[in-house]
């Protein structure tokens, strides 16, 4: 069952102990695209993360993925997912790691063994995990997320702590998966990477959707010359930003 929406979101509520940590959020995404969840810490991108990949659920209204209600086992198929910190088993190499993952998806290992080669695991596949580094662990998950066949790939802040060289590839596998038809939702820190790289960006600002548009709409909406400028406005930060920034320069300047 396919819908023309491959993610669906009506009215997502969640409240924790009567805080409300996401407020009525709705929006749909269609297949073939690049969508960043951007917004302050604790603006609610986690917890609405954690609701589409089905690890949580709103207290109301719906999440549904490829039409399927998220968290059950089709909609769970459907999503291939990076999370920000995955503690990975450190007594496997990385190709028995790879080979689990793929025996418990039920597809072959050789896509996602050639991925890792050309992310530049070549000679570490054959290593246990506990030795590799943060970078290396996070090119090992994109090569499980980029040859899966899901059509909802979710990264959670996947460009944190990447040498340039695995920016460069990310970004540029990010576009192909889009170009084939599927949807890549990312949630980004980096307001200049998510108005360069994403087709539509969703703004988070204290557990509501705030904006949701291009780049370039959201920066009109908001007469702001960047989408940095834009998400500083919509969280209405932009003033408080602006005076802490003068504060600081003022005590290094006493410092100093």
């Amino acid at each position: 069952m396919t819908t023309s929406a491959v993610l669906d979101v009506r009215g997502a509520t969640r409240s924790f102990h009567g805080h409300l940590a996401l407020d009525d959020v709705t929006f749909q995404v269609a297949p073939g695209s690049v969508v960043g969840l951007v917004g302050p810490n604790g603006s609610g991108k986690s917890t609405l993360v954690s609701c589409i990949v089905g690890l949580d659920r709103p207290t109301h209204g719906r999440v549904t993925v490829d039409g399927r209600p998220a968290g059950s086992g089709d909609a769970t198929a459907a999503i291939s997912f990076v999370p920000d910190e995955l503690p990975l088993p450190e007594l496997l190499t990385g190709r028995e790691y790879i080979e689990l993952v793929c025996d418990l998806e039920h597809r072959p290992t050789a896509p996602a063994v050639a991925i890792a080669d050309i992310f530049a695991l070549e000679g570490h596949l054959d290593k246990l995990l506990g030795s590799y580094s943060h970078g290396m662990k996070r090119r090992i998950q994109f090569s499980l997320a980029l040859s899966s066949p899901a059509p909802l790939v979710v990264m959670d802040e996947p460009f944190s702590g990447l040498d340039v060289e695995a920016v460069v590839m990310l970004r540029a596998a990010l576009r192909r998966c889009a170009d084939q038809g599927r949807t890549c939702l990312v949630t980004i820190h980096d307001v200049p990477t998510a108005e360069r790289e994403c087709d539509r960006v969703l703004v988070m600002s204290n557990g509501h959707l705030v904006a949701n548009g291009s780049p370039a709409e959201i920066r009109r909406s908001c007469g702001a010359a960047t989408l940095e400028d834009a998400v500083l406005t919509l969280s209405d930060a932009a003033a408080g930003v602006g005076a802490r920034v003068d504060s600081l320069l003022l005590a290094m300047e006493s410092a100093a």
